[in-house]
């Protein structure tokens, strides 16, 4: 007696066609989530130097003093050390620029060139500090203090972003 053909049992399985369309829908799923998690660092790095920024301008407006005997503005930075700002006379308004590392901590006094160039990553600077104050009303007493906190500090004064600040104070 011959035995009729059997054929194997199937296993239940997806055929090529199926899994093409679910890697399909599961790739236009996901490209949106990864784009929303990309967007998100940028966002939190964003967020971490203006909160750095507003931190710094904070440490020096409160640091800020005025010295009776020559009218200068002196500012008592972190790590205990102290900057002079002479107040701008006439037509002329002065500024003076300052380096912060990524801590937020005072690093340096640099010049213009160097604050406009940019400096060299290795330094270890993160934000350039640019003070410049003004004359106020006269009747006041007060000066007009501008604050420019801008990073990172390695880019040209082009290529950084900068959160501007203004205050008064008063400078005997």
């Amino acid at each position: 007696m011959k035995h009729p053909l059997r054929r194997p049992p199937r296993t239940a399985a997806f055929s090529l066609p199926e899994v093409t369309i679910a890697m399909g829908i599961v790739a236009v799923l996901m490209l949106p989530a990864l784009a929303m998690l990309a967007g998100g660092g940028s966002m939190e790095t964003l967020s971490r130097d203006r909160e750095s920024a507003s931190r710094i301008a904070r440490a020096i407006i409160s640091g800020a003093g005025g010295d009776k005997d020559d009218g200068q503005l002196r500012i008592d930075l972190t790590g205990g050390e102290s900057f002079r700002l002479l107040p701008a006379g006439g037509e002329v308004e002065g500024a003076s620029y300052l380096l912060f590392d990524e801590k937020g901590l005072f690093l340096a006094a640099v010049g213009e060139g160097e604050y406009e160039r940019g400096l060299d990553p290795q330094l270890g600077g993160r934000y350039f500090v640019k003070i410049r104050l003004s004359d106020g009303e006269p009747a006041s007493g007060l000066k007009t203090c501008y604050l420019s906190v801008e990073y990172p500090a390695a880019a040209s004064r082009d290529f950084r972003s900068a959160e501007i600040f203004q205050t008064r104070l008063a400078i005997p």
